[in-house]
């Protein structure tokens, strides 16, 4: 393209001072010219096309990496989550099979503090009968030799108000009196038959238990207990 630029000046130079010039050699030179062009569009259109070619490949590779990619992170996703899935349900089935195991031991405990405690209560109750029985049998023995029944039936009311102390410590809300009411029948029958109407009142030094026995041939033997404070 130089070249012809160089002709170009040569030849305009040469007809501004030869008047028989040729002009002919001017149009051939733009023929050259026009040709010249020609090939340096067609070398940049196709150096373009080459560009947008490379261009294509390089986005296809950059989109096939991306999903590669996308791909491999998905996957790990996946495997993460089915990890933590597994590892949540073995540890709530763990939980659940301690919870289980928990109930029944405290089930069982709650059997075996109950049947502890009844088992506790009931020696209680026979340890207080026994009791009553021995002091009725003595008190029974000894009735002849007393001149009066008052100090019988104070010793009773005393004897009454020690077991029902005695069961209210084991059970404050529930108090054993059955065998007491039996007691008192077995009394009647020890004093004999009296024509005259006795009571008794007695308090523990605690003041948790009242006893008011109250004893005649007519209306047999009363107990009347009272629990708590005066």
């Amino acid at each position: 393209m130089d070249a012809l630029f160089s002709e170009f000046t040569f030849l305009s130079d040469q007809a501004l001072q030869d008047k028989n010039f040729d002009p002919s050699k001017i149009e051939d030179l733009m023929k050259l010219f026009e040709v010249e062009a020609y090939k340096a569009w067609a070398a940049a259109e196709l150096e373009q096309e080459k560009e947008v070619e490379e261009s294509e490949n390089y986005m296809n590779e950059a989109e096939g990496y991306l999903d590669s990619v996308m791909e491999s992170a998905m996957e790990e996703f996946r495997l993460f989550e089915e990890e933590m899935n597994r590892v949540s349900k073995g540890e709530y089935e763990s939980l659940v099979n301690v919870a289980g195991v928990a109930r029944k031991m405290g089930n069982s405990l709650e059997k075996v503090a109950t049947f502890a405690a009844n088992k506790y209560i009931e020696a209680a109750v026979n340890s207080a009968t026994a009791s009553m029985k021995s002091a009725i049998k003595a008190i029974s023995s000894n009735a002849k030799k007393l001149t009066c029944r008052r100090p019988l039936l104070e010793t009773t009311a005393k004897l009454i108000a020690m077991v029902v102390h005695r069961l209210a410590r084991v059970e404050a809300q529930q108090l054993h009196l059955v065998a007491i009411g039996n007691f008192i029948v077995d009394m009647a029958f020890a004093w004999g038959h009296e024509h005259r109407f006795f009571s008794t009142h007695y308090s523990d030094d605690d003041g948790l238990v009242s006893v008011l026995l109250l004893s005649s041939p007519f209306a047999g033997s009363i107990v009347m207990v009272w629990c708590g404070s005066r």
